[in-house]
């Protein structure tokens, strides 16, 4: 699957998070967090076709040689996604969602990694919406981690590339301008105060590719070997533990699950 998250992009050195889409459908984090993204509706099927075809769902490390030596977690196979909400942030505003604090009962036996979303609501990063709750008005123009109803993700920019037509959007996670958008560093990229640093993306095959939380504090990424497996962190430096995401949490994070 791919997800625009190809770079979850953190760079080993400066934990720095963020989301990349991939060209070939594939889910990277550190540097490039290829997840499963949803494709435009013309290439759907062949999608899916393909992420059948790729075997058991599984997590991949490998390491990026870019000046900031990121490391790039691949998501393989048909993974599916959930977007779930903090006790503190965004709390209330979420509304009565299903998906809540911490991972349990059966999403727990189909686990395969975690990690933390984007700024505080109170940054006014962007829009939060979470199965069909607005927590947060959702912005134009800005980068958007967008799963829909059957659990599929991909990255995009609000309003020109997601939604496309027809898509079932269950739940919307925006943060701050998309860094890589066709291929290409933004110009908002460059603009490097807004970010903490600079990352090689789009060399290393980002299509489109957006940041997460920056801060140590909160740039997390726990994975296992297998659905329902131990959890183990990921990040260089992390600060939190690996069960943080299944003791509860006060901020909002992603989950990436086994069919």
């Amino acid at each position: 699957m791919t997800v625009t998250r190809r770079k979850h992009a953190l760079r080993a050195a400066g934990l720095f998070l963020a989301v990349a889409l991939i060209a070939s459908c594939t889910t990277a984090h550190p540097a490039a967090l290829k997840a499963t993204i949803h494709p435009p509706v013309k290439a759907k099927q062949a999608a899916r076709r393909t992420l059948e075809q790729s075997g058991r769902p599984r997590v991949t490390f490998s390491r990026v040689r870019a000046a900031d030596e990121s490391v790039i977690t691949t998501f393989r196979g048909p993974v599916t996604y959930v977007l779930h909400n903090g006790s503190q942030d965004p709390g209330r505003l979420a509304g009565p969602v299903l998906a809540g604090p911490k991972i349990t009962g059966p999403a727990r036996a189909r686990l395969l990694a975690a990690f933390n979303g984007g700024f505080k609501m109170s940054s006014l990063a962007g829009g939060y919406e979470q199965e069909g709750h607005v927590a947060r008005p959702l912005h134009r123009g800005l980068a958007s981690l967008v799963i829909d109803r059957s659990g599929q993700a991909r990255i995009g920019v609000w309003g020109r590339t997601v939604p496309v037509p027809g898509e079932a959007v269950y739940s919307v996670r925006q943060n701050l301008w998309p860094l890589v958008s066709g291929g290409k560093p933004t110009a908002q990229a460059a603009r490097w105060w807004r970010w903490g640093g600079t990352m090689a993306l789009a060399k290393s095959g980002a299509v489109v590719a957006m940041e997460l939380d920056i801060n140590p504090e909160w740039v997390q990424l726990d994975a296992a070997g297998k659905p329902g497996g131990a959890l183990r962190a990921r990040l260089p430096g992390q600060h939190r533990p690996a069960n943080q995401y299944l003791v509860g949490w006060t901020r909002d994070f992603i989950a990436v699950l086994a069919p």
